[in-house]
């Protein structure tokens, strides 16, 4: 094959790549604006990581490792890599809604959150095609509940036997939830029933209200939640949050 043959075919291929195979420019600038505006600082518990998989598709170039959420004051199970955006997001929901919260309902604060885990190379619902998941990008984080000071834990999880979901009013069973420029628009198609199995407290009963105040503030945090009733199969029994680009200009929201 002659050298102008081998240049058209890689021509025709580069016109013909998906947006998939290179990481969009969007989150490199979104690191380096977090790191310019001082909304994480590495001590103790956040330690700076050299980049994953520069240049690659997947990957972060200023990612940390996070053992605790300094103003919350709630530790992980574990070390964790996330962005500077995720860090300081988390923080902010952890500190503003989830904390208030377990005090208001169970008296006490949490000193520990459970978690899934944080970055995997993978696409979407771990599809053969398709967009690839906040993950791969240590742009999200998925919570399996808390541990409150006495060491109670508040876990999502599936239920035993039905009950009504703490997430939603009776009355609705939200599908997605949108914010562009204005206020949550929640979709109803009638009753959700969702729950989780009698941990030390159950993800129904007394918790329904806690659960739903975090819920709804994370729905307010972070541009993606996804969690119990998201009728995906993926997410019975955790939260998943991600600052994902939603929509053309980036400001929709999904709440599921």
């Amino acid at each position: 094959m002659s050298r102008v043959a081998v240049l058209l075919l890689l021509v025709v291929a580069s016109c013909g790549r998906s947006p998939l195979e290179q990481r969009a420019q969007w989150r490199g600038k979104a690191e380096e604006a977090c790191l310019r505006a001082g909304l994480v600082r590495p001590s103790a518990h956040i330690r700076a990581l050299p980049p994953i998989n520069p240049g690659g598709l997947c990957g972060a170039d200023h990612p940390f490792s996070v053992e605790e959420f300094a103003r919350a004051s709630a530790r992980l199970d574990k070390a964790v890599p996330l962005n500077c955006q995720m860090i300081a997001a988390t923080d902010y929901w952890l500190e503003n809604v989830v904390q208030p919260a377990a005090l208001a309902s169970f008296g006490q604060r949490v000193r520990e959150v459970k978690t899934y885990g944080t970055y995997s190379c993978r696409r979407i619902l771990n599809r053969s095609h398709g967009a690839l998941s906040e993950h791969a990008f240590v742009n999200a984080i998925d919570v399996a509940g808390f541990v409150l000071e006495d060491g109670r834990k508040v876990m999502v999880g599936k239920p035993d036997q039905a009950v009504p979901s703490p997430w939603r009013l009776p009355d609705q069973k939200a599908l997605g939830v949108s914010l562009d420029g204005g206020g949550l628009d929640l979709l109803q198609i009638g009753p959700g029933i969702d729950g989780a199995p009698p941990f030390d407290i159950n993800f129904g009963g007394d918790a329904k209200p806690f659960w739903r105040s975090v819920r709804d503030g994370a729905c307010n945090t972070f541009s993606t939640v996804l969690g119990p009733g998201t009728q995906d199969g993926q997410h019975e029994d955790h939260l998943h949050l991600d600052l994902a680009r939603h929509g053309r200009n980036g400001t929709r929201r999904v709440c599921r």
